[in-house]
């Protein structure tokens, strides 16, 4: 018969449609493994964009008093703009305070478009009678006790399910009536960095997408999920399907470049797994 699983995330109590059994969305790439995925991915830097394509004035307009004010003030104040759209607009309106405010409209964007960065993500089955080792916080395990569920019920019940609209089509309710062209070439033609890696910050191991690149049908969404699985009982819906006790069950993750990642830990505190683990996707995969 099988069982039914979901994508959960413990930090922000949210969690996915309901995947269905694992032979039936394992081997195909639909929208939950999609969904997981994009919202792991740090954009690529606005940085990379032309500065003189970012903003609706010319560097020529008079910033009036606000010329008058220091550098450092005016970041202070991006740095109390909590809302991404909000710090756009700011910027928008000088290349000025653009330059001056990049580094929180980033750190806003990065928010926006990929709120599971750095949060503890499982895939739960409906049999998951434990959890991982040290996964869940002890007022967790406490609520967990209480309620007298298991996670996946748990989370069904609790907590907030969201399915992923696409970027594009939130955009245009973020922004209302500001300037469409000025936003698309802001975050819209910013060239993607190459290549993309999966990396688990609670262990420090990286997966490189390169190494399935001559996997068919195979993406990063296949890659986390092969590692993330959790349950009690094994799934009879696949032969052979991933492990239901994943290494990386419950773990912190984000889609990133290697620079990127380099720039969290030195390259020796990383340990590159992207050959086993690529092995043994493919092996699922011939399913």
């Amino acid at each position: 018969m099988g069982q039914y699983w979901q994508l959960i995330n413990f930090d922000r109590k949210e969690t996915s449609e309901h995947l269905g059994k694992m032979g039936e969305f394992f081997p195909q790439s639909q929208e939950g493994l999609a969904s997981v995925v994009r919202r792991l991915y740090i954009p690529a830097s606005l940085r990379d964009a032309s500065p003189s394509k970012l903003t609706t004035s010319t560097g020529e307009l008079v910033l009036g008093l606000l010329a008058t004010i220091p550098p450092e003030m005016i970041g202070l104040i991006f740095e109390q703009v909590d809302n991404f759209a909000d710090a756009i607009c700011l910027g928008l309106a000088h290349q000025h305070l653009l330059s001056i405010g990049m580094k929180r409209v980033e750190t806003l964007h990065a928010q926006e478009v990929a709120p599971w960065i750095g949060s503890r993500i499982i895939c739960a089955g409906d049999y998951a009678n434990d959890t991982p080792k040290g996964m869940l916080t002890p007022s967790e395990e406490k609520e967990l006790k209480l309620k007298r569920h298991n996670i996946y019920h748990w989370a069904s019940n609790a907590f907030k399910e969201t399915r992923l609209s696409t970027y594009l089509k939130r955009r245009a309710a973020l922004f209302g009536r500001l300037d469409k062209k000025a936003v698309n070439e802001m975050l819209g033609k910013v060239p993607l960095a190459k290549p993309w890696m999966l990396c688990n910050l609670t262990k420090f191991e990286c997966v490189r997408a390169e190494a399935f690149a001559k996997i068919p049908y195979v993406d990063l969404g296949h890659v986390l999920l092969s590692l993330i699985c959790w349950s009690s009982q094994y799934d009879n819906t696949m032969s052979d399907p991933p492990s239901i006790r994943g290494k990386w069950a419950g773990d912190r993750f984000e889609i990133t470049t290697r620079d990127r990642m380099l720039r969290l830990r030195d390259e020796a505190g990383w340990k590159d797994v992207s050959l086993p683990i690529a092995k043994r996707v493919a092996e699922i995969m011939r399913e």
